[in-house]
């Protein structure tokens, strides 16, 4: 049916409708009488009314810029994070097909893919996805109640993998910390090891993955800010820039337009550069979009936010951050939508991340709010972290054993590093069966190499040799250092004992000397070293005597006894003398 003009305000017409009928109509609105008051957004709508009863309404938003010349154009930078929840152990075996099915036609990996290189993106790329992608890409397993399983999605994972290393080679591209690390927690915890490695096999990792190099790194901390320690740490690592909620630096009250989203941090290692990203414009990507009026209204309201900050300082050059969350699940045409509005208006300009990195930041006066008491109610676990650096120790010992310390997989390193992802903050049992896991693989592979012994030794003399056995069921050979140490440590001594290298598959018997202080037994601690003095697996406490002790005091014994008895002799002899002497 045609369109009909109405004035603002004006009713217009529908044909009646029948039960389950369905009438088209189109409504033309006086642009000049709607939009008479100049630049701007302008909420526009209807609602549809039978006999004075309100059946439905609708309505949109609608931005107004007659001429480009109001406004300085709006720089946007649209990060794009590219991660993925870590649910793979440290055999390398998938929990499940989340991932790779999210590579398929309509999963959540594909759509982000399709809208970032169709738009004006800055990658940000999740290091331990990458390594996922391209082993999977050459076949994987996934746990199930059968044991490990082929997994189905290879073709699609790779096809996904091969497009993305594609799309982000003719755009800018940044590394994310190894798996989206909740550093916080790793600094408050004291998971030194963890928090550093997070950060420094980022970029090498991404880029070995993508074949050519990236910016640097990011920390993206996208739900919750993080203290000045952390900041500092993480950038004299090497992080180049700090993403954080803009609610961590909001300006200060009275401040009546958006600032630059930019900023400095002054932390213990100096002056940071943190990126800030806009806090309404990002969350929109959480908006639902499964159909054209949602995609519609999304548009709108995107165009009309990114209008409204320009026209708060027009003649004032600005630069505003966004970015949706690490693990938002957009529809295709959630992500498309999002991105084509956000940076696609034609008062926006795109600016690449390197290119706000070189610039100065905002000046504007800004509110601190980095304290680790706002993150505590969402950052990892102390329990949690205490079972990381329990999976780093083993791993460590594991390590220190071989010629080869290739022959531990690395994968265990990193699976350990998944661990401390920010991805499981709301779910901590999860996160725990899953460092469980892995530790206990780790500490039934630590146990191939152990010491036997019987539970005592009785030495022939004060000094004498120690006999025991260690085992080393790996398939490799091993290095290991033995000590013992006695309980008190004065009442035994040994001989420095070397190097030992024990075959593979095989049990190695030895000896050592030792000597021992006095009578009765004395506790020996036999423990394993690592070849770099690493205390290696469960000690082994055996008793040792010396039969030489044993030897003096039979003797004296013996010797007290007899004279016992010759004293008795003696004592009897007098009394008979004397009863006899009596008789007389």
């Amino acid at each position: 049916m045609p369109t009909e003009l109405i004035p603002k305000g004006q009713e217009y017409k529908v044909a009646d409708l029948k039960p389950g009928a369905i009438a088209p109509f189109s409504i033309g609105i006086n642009a000049a009488q709607l939009l008479s008051k100049g630049p701007g957004a302008y909420l526009a709508g209807f609602q549809l009314v039978s006999e004075n009863e309100s059946l439905g309404s609708a309505f949109t938003v609608i931005p107004y810029l007659p001429d480009r010349k109001f406004v300085s154009p709006l720089g946007i930078t649209l990060l794009w994070p590219v991660t993925a929840p870590p649910l793979r152990n440290g055999d390398g075996v998938l929990l499940d097909e989340t991932i790779p099915n999210s590579t398929t036609a309509t999963g959540r990996l594909r759509n982000i893919l399709e809208a970032g290189r169709a738009n004006s993106v800055v990658w940000m790329l999740d290091p331990d996805l990458l390594d996922l992608a391209d082993k999977a890409s050459k076949g994987y397993f996934v746990q199930s109640s059968k044991g490990n399983v082929n997994g189905i999605y290879v073709n699609e994972i790779a096809t996904w993998f091969n497009e993305l290393r594609t799309s982000v080679a003719a755009k800018e591209r940044w590394s994310m910390t190894y798996a989206n690390a909740d550093l916080a927690s790793m600094q408050q915890n004291k998971a030194t090891s963890a928090f550093e490695q997070s950060v420094t096999i980022a970029r090498v990792t991404t880029e070995q993955k993508l074949g050519f190099t990236t910016g640097g790194t990011f920390l993206f901390q996208d739900k919750f800010p993080v203290s000045e320690t952390v900041i500092g740490l993480a950038n004299s690592l090497g992080t180049n820039a700090i993403v954080l909620p803009d609610t961590a630096l909001p300006p200060i009250v009275g401040t009546t337009f958006t600032p630059s989203g930019t900023g400095t941090v002054e932390t213990p290692n100096g002056r940071v550069k943190v990126f800030l990203t806009d806090s309404l414009l990002s969350k929109a990507s959480e908006y639902k979009v499964e159909n054209a009026a949602q995609t519609s209204f999304q548009r709108q309201r995107l165009y009309a936010d990114t209008l409204l900050i320009a026209l708060q300082l027009p003649n004032v050059e600005r630069n505003i951050i966004v970015s949706p969350n690490a693990y938002w699940e957009p529809t295709n045409e959630g992500a498309s939508v999002f991105a084509s509005s956000v940076t696609g208006a034609p008062w926006v300009r795109n600016v690449e991340a390197w290119n706000v990195l070189s610039k100065d930041v905002s000046t504007i006066e800004r509110d601190n709010f980095l304290t680790t008491a706002v993150a505590k109610n969402v950052e990892l676990s102390a329990d949690q972290m205490t079972r990381i650096k329990k999976g780093q120790s083993l791993l460590a010992q594991l390590t220190g054993l071989f010629e080869q310390p290739g022959v531990v997989s690395v994968d265990f390193a990193t699976a350990i590093l998944r661990a401390g992802s920010q991805y499981w903050q709301n779910a901590p049992s999860q996160a725990r069966d899953f460092i469980n896991s892995i530790n206990d693989t780790l500490t039934l592979s630590r146990d191939k190499v152990r010491i036997l012994a019987g539970n005592s030794v009785v030495l022939p003399s004060d000094k004498g040799p120690i006999p025991i056995t260690i085992a080393n069921d790996f398939a490799e050979p091993v290095i290991v250092k033995l000590s013992a140490k006695g309980t008190p440590s004065f009442r035994f001594k040994s001989d420095e004992l070397e190097p030992i290298t024990i075959p593979a598959n095989s049990k190695q018997s030895l000896s050592f000397t030792g000597s021992v202080q006095g009578t009765g037994a004395v506790d020996v601690t036999l423990q394993l070293y690592t070849r770099d003095g690493v205390k290696y697996g469960e000690p082994k406490i055996i008793s040792v005597r010396s039969a030489a002790y044993s030897t003096v005091a039979t003797y004296f014994t013996v010797v007290a006894f007899l004279a016992l008895i010759l004293l008795s002799a003696i004592s009897i002899f007098k009394r008979v003398r004397l009863a006899r002497k009596n008789a007389k």
